[in-house]
């Protein structure tokens, strides 16, 4: 049977090590690092922000993003509810990111005359908790490298497989389906958003009209082709959701094709879920921080900046961060700006931010008004020393001029009485002030 949909996927995934420079040669291991070709770089700049690319494609480790590929090109298989579906995985690719973040992808290809297949595979690989025997295949060529790159990398085995998986239980998905069925070219638009919602959250693909238990209701459906859906050309739409990314082209060419993958895929998506990650995992170490308590001596000696709080290090961490790995803008085009922008609101990059600035404003407002504490403190303590300085200066002016000895009985009970006096009647006299601010 002809087949009449292409589909490129990549599922992506990432972990932490301890430091962001690998501690072995990964070329030891069957991994190539990639290396941009001038000539691409320089084509790339034209389009793209250069410093942009130059973190996409960085050579040295770092302060940016290393690849390294490993080529698989094996074809496979996998029977899935009784229906075999053949596929390829093409290759693997890691992302050694600063700030001790490795990412991987894993490149699959398809060619299907029904919709259901690509679902079908990517909902079932995607999530390696429910893997079984029919699973096996694709672990060993696919998963076992990247558990092998987690071994070397993080100084110990994997304790279950799903660690390679942080913060999540399942893969993330970049996708592009291209369709060659005028049939469904043809379709009205309602049926076309349909049909992109059912291959971006991997649903069982059905006819029209048709609705059963798993159906989205239709104001959720209204809800996510509002927020979610990217239209710009009659021939193509895309979805950007919180763990996929689809793609659903007509007739499109294979150049359209390639720089959907290498611009929109390698460059754009890789760097949004790179920030979204690290965000996600800053926040999770400032919320883990601000739990433990502080004694009022650290903070006091924080206060004063004699001691650099744990969240000091983390605000300093993050504003290396935006330095080295935000972007304004990353485009001279509209097009990967609306694609960058789609991207970011799927996966609520802005509110993992917003989150942070949040906790460190908070953070802020803590430190100054204990610093305002100890300053205040501190202004006390003078303030005390100076009125005990001048109760004795008054003291002994006193016992000049009217001796103590002539007229008390002694002269350390002379020093008493008039201090405790003198004492006395500077309390109400700060009474009567704070009374009157009171009233006022």
């Amino acid at each position: 049977m002809e087949s009449l949909h292409q589909h490129t996927a990549f599922l992506c995934g990432h972990f932490t090590i301890p430091t962001s420079q690998p501690s072995v040669d990964l070329t030891n291991y069957g991994w190539e690092q990639f290396h941009l070709p001038d000539g691409v770089r320089d084509i790339q700049k034209r389009y793209f922000y250069p410093e942009f690319v130059d973190f996409c494609y960085a050579n040295s480790f770092g302060s940016a993003c290393v690849r390294f590929i490993k080529l698989v090109n094996s074809p496979m298989e996998i029977t899935i509810h009784g229906n075999t579906i053949q596929y390829e995985i093409k290759e693997l690719t890691l992302y050694l990111m600063p700030f001790n973040i490795v990412m991987y992808s894993i490149h699959l290809e398809l060619e299907t005359s029904d919709l259901n297949d690509c679902t079908a595979l990517l909902s079932s690989l995607r999530t390696i908790d429910f893997y079984s025997e029919i699973h096996q295949t694709f672990v060993e060529k696919a998963i076992q490298p990247i558990v092998e790159v987690y071994t070397l990398l993080k100084g110990k085995a994997p304790i279950h497989t799903t660690d390679i998986i942080e913060n999540g239980n399942k893969l993330r998905i970049f996708q592009v389906v291209n369709s060659h069925d005028e049939k469904m070219r043809a379709l009205p638009v309602e049926q076309k958003d349909l049909l992109l919602y059912q291959l971006a959250t991997v649903s069982k693909i059905t006819k029209p009209g048709v609705i059963d238990e798993f159906s989205a209701s239709e104001a959720y459906f209204n809800k996510i082709i509002k927020q979610s859906k990217i239209s710009v050309f009659q021939n193509w739409s895309g979805m950007a959701l919180m763990d996929t990314f689809t793609i659903h082209a007509f007739d499109a060419e294979n150049h359209l094709l390639n720089n959907w993958t290498d611009s929109y895929f390698r460059m754009i998506y890789i760097h949004a879920i790179y920030q979204k990650s690290y965000l996600f995992n800053l926040n999770m170490r400032f919320r883990i921080i601000l739990k433990q308590p502080v004694s009022s001596w650290n903070s006091a000696l924080q206060s004063l900046n004699l001691k650099k709080t744990a969240v000091g290090q983390l605000v300093d961490e993050y504003e290396d961060f935006e330095q080295k790995c935000c972007f304004h803008k990353i485009s001279y085009n509209f097009l990967p700006l609306e694609i960058a922008s789609a991207i970011d609101r799927g996966l609520n990059i802005r509110e993992e931010m917003q989150q942070l600035y949040k906790i460190i404003e908070k953070e802020n407002k803590r430190k100054e008004e204990a610093k305002d504490n100890t300053v205040n403190t501190l202004l006390f303590s003078l303030s005390l020393l100076t009125l005990f300085s001048a109760i004795w200066d008054i003291n002994s002016m006193i016992d000049k001029m009217y001796p103590y000895n002539t007229y008390m009985n002694n002269e350390p009970q002379g020093y008493r009485i008039v201090a405790l006096s003198l004492i006395v009647v500077v309390f109400f006299l700060l009474f009567l002030v704070y009374r009157r601010k009171k009233d006022n």
